[in-house]
């Protein structure tokens, strides 16, 4: 798999959840080091938003360290890039995404999270050891080898900004496998997508320097 180096720079606002509506709540943030700086970026879930944030807390970097929210802070677990690699038609046309996935959401984007510890890349990104399904720990995989660290932001059911990250190995069409967020501390994990809304399965990115 060809990995596309292009970077989407975007300030996002954060929000909360209020009332069952995802709503502005405050001015946006980062989560990175001054290493990293506008470069980094992170995610926050709309049931926590700025209290926690996506982080690698394993001091032993590889494959198979677990990815959790933690408290945000000028820390290296908390350094990511985010690199567009796509869309889900090219993935789609060159069989590395399922049917599911390709033909449902042609048109949307796909993204991988490069784990960069103070701006030093590495060939990790957050991923999935195995393919997506319900309860499936979150970790840091090797780049650009299978759709195991592809992730869809789902635009179609966007609300204020936040939006679910669909798993590029999702075989599920109407209640896709998507990153979900599970208590401070715990992995990250894939589950499928609840017809209401579910703030840990909503998400969105923040950059720079916390």
């Amino acid at each position: 798999m060809e990995r596309v180096k292009s970077r989407l720079f975007v300030g996002l606002a954060a929000f909360a959840l209020a009332g069952g509506v995802l709503v502005a709540a405050g001015p946006s943030a980062g989560a990175a080091t001054e290493q990293c700086g506008s470069s980094c970026v992170t995610l926050i879930t709309a049931n926590y938003g700025l209290s926690y944030v996506m982080n690698m807390p394993a001091r032993r970097l590889g494959v198979g360290s677990e990815i959790n929210l933690a408290g945000p802070g000028q820390f290296q677990g908390e350094d990511f890039i985010l690199e567009y690699e796509g869309t889900v038609a090219e993935f789609y046309a060159d069989g590395l995404v399922p049917a599911a996935v390709g033909q449902t959401w042609p048109s949307y984007p796909v993204y991988e999270y490069l784990y960069a510890p103070d701006r030093n890349e590495t060939s990790l990104c957050v991923g999935l050891g195995s393919n997506a399904a319900n309860g499936t720990d979150v970790t840091l995989q090797t780049c650009g080898v299978n759709d195991h660290t592809l992730w869809i932001p789902m635009a179609s059911r966007a609300s204020n900004g936040w939006e679910p990250l669909i798993a590029g190995s999702d075989t599920l069409v109407n209640n896709p496998y998507v990153l979900m967020a599970g208590n401070p501390g715990a992995p990250l994990t894939t589950q499928e997508l609840t017809q209401g809304v579910t703030p840990s399965q909503y998400w969105e990115n923040v950059y720079g320097v916390l």
